[in-house]
């Protein structure tokens, strides 16, 4: 838009709309539109303003021809302008659907670090609250496949859920190599824990975890395995953040 403006020499148009696009390219961090917002802004400050057309008097004349002539001038004239108008609005619409997209992805960016944001805050443990506690005891035992949420008397307390835990709990007719071997292969795109499988899995979903898994050069895991993990995994940390 900023551009159109300036090769209509309207110079203080043409410096707005670039200011503003180059603050959205700052927020999207494109360094490629920052500089071209900032050429345009300087342009336009030294954008000449359009010459005024000079008109010619004609001496009146007697012919028709000369009438005729001057006749034909104003329509064709007007035609022009109509055309410049017509191409300078598509181009102004070319230009605010592509502003709206990139606004649309940088609300859909916020959102996600808003929900992660949440998460990280909800699934922090929480200090002093014994029913909390006794909570993700019970819970963390379900997924080890013990009975009993109740720690005994002098005994030590449960250790950090494990990511091989809740794999079996959802898998519990894999063998303990296959446990290692889907380890493993998470371990190659960054997933070391059950929380760390949750966000990615809450991030990109199950369909961006399995491309990660090719891009690695890995095995990719079933839907169905994968939606389950999801499913056990948040209703484990749902329940230990709100009981």
């Amino acid at each position: 838009v900023a551009k159109a403006h300036l090769s209509l020499h309207e110079g203080e148009q043409a410096k707005q709309c670039a200011l503003g696009a180059r603050e959205l390219f700052e927020k999207l961090e494109n360094e490629d539109g920052i500089d071209q917002a900032t050429i345009v802004v300087e342009n336009a400050k030294v954008c000449p303003k359009e010459p005024k057309k000079r008109t010619k008097k004609i001496a009146p004349s007697p012919t028709l021809a000369t009438t005729a002539q001057q006749d034909e001038a104003i329509p064709h004239s007007n035609s022009t302008r109509s055309a410049g108008r017509g191409r300078f609005s598509s181009m102004m619409e070319s230009f605010d659907s592509e502003i709206k997209a990139e606004k649309d992805a940088i609300k859909d960016a916020m959102e996600k670090q808003q929900r992660r944001e949440e998460l990280l805050t909800r699934s922090s443990p929480q200090k002093n609250v014994p029913d909390q506690e006794q909570r993700k005891r019970e819970i963390a035992n379900s997924f080890r496949g013990t009975a009993g949420g109740q720690a005994q008397e002098g005994e030590e307390e449960l250790p950090e859920l494990k990511l091989s835990d809740v794999l079996k709990h959802v898998k519990p007719d894999w063998k303990e190599k296959d446990v290692c071997s889907v380890q493993d292969k998470l371990g190659m795109i960054g997933i070391g824990s059950p929380m760390d499988l949750y966000e990615m899995l809450q991030s990109v979903g199950v369909g961006g975890i399995n491309t990660r898994l090719k891009q690695a050069n890995q095995k990719q895991l079933k839907a169905e395995t994968l939606n389950a993990l999801f499913v056990s995994l948040d209703e484990f940390y749902q329940r230990t953040s709100f009981g």
